[in-house]
């Protein structure tokens, strides 16, 4: 009997370190690296599609170690699985290793993937062929004012429409009111968006929101 060349046959987990250009400053912490973990998907056909997991300031928990151990754990459960059941299987993986979101879409990036290069056909396409392209923004640190001019500016000229501050709620008002204003000064046709990461309070937020 001829194999499907659908199914899963092997899983490849890398753990890498990817050095920031700049360090990533939030009100959570910051970090001048990212430790992430590359997972590539072979199909028995031969088709392998890839998927990375990255770790976040925000979610903590989820180090390196802990992502490649969920993603082998997704590679032993679905060994030899047919990929074109993709809505029970990441239905699954997200059941069981749902506590560890990153590493379960890493796998589900590398499924699609592997399905997409196995019909020879683009990611475009496979969603429908609606877009050709992506827009995305560019998130810039909880940095000085100065540092956030700078940074903004340097986005507005790359051709960013639309930026991502990160302020900070444990920081005095002023502080964030001379970011926000700096980040709308180097970048004026650039929408803007604010992201506290969880660090204001009510009437923190309340004192932020009446300049607006």
């Amino acid at each position: 009997m001829k194999t499907s060349p659908y199914r899963l046959k092997s899983v490849h987990i890398c753990p890498v370190r990817w050095p920031l250009r700049r360090p990533f400053v939030t009100s959570l912490g910051s970090k001048t690296f990212s430790d992430n973990v590359i997972v590539k998907a072979r199909l028995s056909g031969g088709a392998a599609g890839y998927g990375e997991a990255s770790s976040s300031i925000a979610m903590a928990f989820q180090t390196a170690e802990k992502m490649a151990a969920a993603l082998r754990r997704l590679a032993h459960a679905f060994q030899g699985e047919d990929v074109r059941d993709m809505d029970r299987l990441t239905k699954t993986a997200w059941r069981i290793e749902g506590d560890m979101p990153t590493a379960v879409s890493a796998f589900e990036a590398a499924l699609w993937d592997a399905f997409a290069r196995a019909e020879k056909i683009s990611f475009s396409k496979l969603w429908g062929s609606q877009r050709t392209e992506l827009e995305t923004l560019l998130t810039l640190s909880c940095l000085p004012p100065e540092e956030v001019y700078s940074c903004a500016r340097s986005a507005a000229r790359k051709g960013f429409k639309r930026l991502k501050l990160k302020i900070n709620g444990k920081d005095p008002l002023q502080a964030n009111l001379d970011r926000i204003r700096q980040a709308r000064r180097a970048a004026p046709r650039s929408e803007l968006l604010l992201d506290a990461n969880q660090s204001f309070r009510p009437e923190g937020l309340a004192s932020l929101l009446e300049f607006f």
